[in-house]
């Protein structure tokens, strides 16, 4: 669904910084053994899903929520621990991008919260699109779940920006595929998205300001 940007996936963002810390855990990642011979999407992803507990609904720390880096989430290797999908996705883009694959991150909104919620913002999901052989594919991070039009157990995603990080993100207009890098000049037409948007706008306006 999402036009190609002038991007390459290989950028870092200010969360996804390729750090030594990263780079070393990368290379680790690469050369492990049952896993040598996969993709680096699936090595990643493996990692993610052996190595990065995630904390139950409720017991993460309010403060930390998009406000750790991805080499700050791997810093303590007896202790790493994700919040949720934003910190799966960080530490996902860093670790493909530092193994020189095109990984870029996606913000979604459920479509039904969108169309019932009274806190939409609540229900959203962080995928990633990696490219591989030529194309960029929609995917779960944690879990590499390769997916059609960011459907997930069942569940219709609306996406709503394409970036290389929650803090450098394009909001997406579906009506004329054009992107805008700044949410208060984005013109958007369909219901659904202009409520995505709103979202963008209104709960993570503070991305930039960390």
């Amino acid at each position: 669904m999402f036009k190609q940007l002038p991007l390459t996936g290989l950028e870092e963002g200010e969360f996804t910084q390729i750090t030594p810390e990263i780079r070393d855990l990368a290379t680790k990642i690469d050369q492990y053994g049952p896993t040598r011979n996969w993709s680096v999407p699936e090595k990643v992803s493996h990692f993610l899903m052996r190595k990065l507990s995630r904390r139950k609904r409720g017991e993460g720390n309010p403060a930390e929520f998009r406000n750790r880096t991805a080499s700050e989430i791997i810093a303590d290797k007896d202790r790493r621990y994700s919040n949720g999908c934003s910190d799966d996705g960080i530490v996902f883009l860093a670790l493909c991008r530092a193994l020189n694959q095109p990984a870029l991150y996606i913000e979604t909104v459920r479509e039904e919260a969108l169309e019932k919620s009274e806190e939409p913002w609540r229900d959203g999901h962080v995928f990633a699109d990696v490219f591989v052989n030529g194309i960029w594919m929609p995917c779960n991070p944690k879990t590499l779940t390769s997916l059609v039009n960011y459907n997930l157990h069942g569940e219709r995603y609306i996406p709503f920006a394409r970036g290389i990080d929650f803090s450098h993100l394009y909001i997406f207009n579906p009506q004329t595929e054009e992107y805008f890098s700044n949410p208060e000049r984005n013109q958007i037409h369909t219901k659904k998205q202009h409520d995505a948007r709103d979202i963008a706008t209104k709960y993570f306006g503070g991305w930039r300001n960390r």
